[in-house]
């Protein structure tokens, strides 16, 4: 995210691009493929021309039960941290360099459902990002986690998630790599292996190409399909579906 003075959004064209890049176009399967890891930059103290925060969304939990966690990376130290809406989230800083961060980390932790915004204030400018916590269920993460680990009537469409992802070099889907996007396309992407054509900087949803979305981003085709020997296209019953992501949400983020 660029800076603006106040609340007003400056959305970097870029980022969005990086971050589906990062996790479509690595994912792949393969016990001997090394494990993707990000281009770290040594962590700088101060504001350099370049400064970013990213993503400029996250998308995450909250069910009273489990701990969602929203990643935020930035290569500048904050002066400040403010929360639109104190009651929904809460964000720790974290001082010390980390290369999964590509910088310095910080995450969110949702108190509640909802949505609000959050702002890292350095020299007087702010950088601000949209939080939208979804309100999910206990059930719905135990039984996402069935799915991943030992799906009911396993076949060769009905692998278990686990049997690729947890695998050395094996894609990582955790928080570090789908929180920037909604549950419909973290949804999509694992039941059909491509991503939206395009993908807005704004919410993490997909939107109309060439249309009046200024931060909406199309995805080069080339990055669309997830690098996966045989493809990327599993079966899930209805509520299966709906509970993969929240699971999915409510995993470690990588590195951590």
């Amino acid at each position: 995210m660029t800076p603006t003075s106040g609340h007003t959004r400056t959305v970097s064209r870029g980022i969005a691009g990086l971050i589906v890049a990062a996790w479509l176009a690595t994912a792949g399967c393969s016990d001997d493929a090394p494990a993707a890891q990000p281009q770290g930059q040594d962590c700088v103290i101060g504001l350099p021309a370049d400064a970013q925060m990213f993503p400029p969304v996250i998308h995450t939990g909250f069910n009273g039960r489990d701990d969602f966690l929203g990643p935020i990376s930035l290569n500048f130290v904050p002066d400040s941290w403010k929360v639109a809406d104190p009651s929904i989230a809460t964000v720790e800083q974290h001082e010390k360099c980390n290369p999964v961060f590509r910088g310095i980390g910080a995450l969110v932790h949702p108190k509640k459902a909802g949505q609000t915004t959050i702002t890292a204030v350095k020299n007087g400018m702010e950088f601000t990002l949209e939080l939208y916590v979804a309100d999910y269920t206990a059930d719905e993460i135990d039984l996402g986690k069935k799915r991943y680990y030992e799906p009911e009537n396993p076949s060769a469409t009905r692998r278990a998630c686990a049997s690729c992802h947890q695998q050395p070099g094996g894609a990582d889907h955790s928080p570090l790599a789908i929180g920037f996007y909604d549950d419909a396309i973290v949804r999509a992407v694992a039941t059909t292996g491509m991503s939206p054509k395009c993908v807005s900087q704004v919410s993490g949803s997909e939107c109309v190409c060439g249309g009046q979305d200024p931060g909406c981003y199309e995805i080069p085709e080339e990055q669309r399909v997830l690098n996966v020997p045989g493809g990327h296209s599993w079966e899930f019953t209805a509520t299966e579906l709906d509970a993969i992501v929240p699971y999915l949400r409510s995993l470690t983020p990588k590195g951590l």
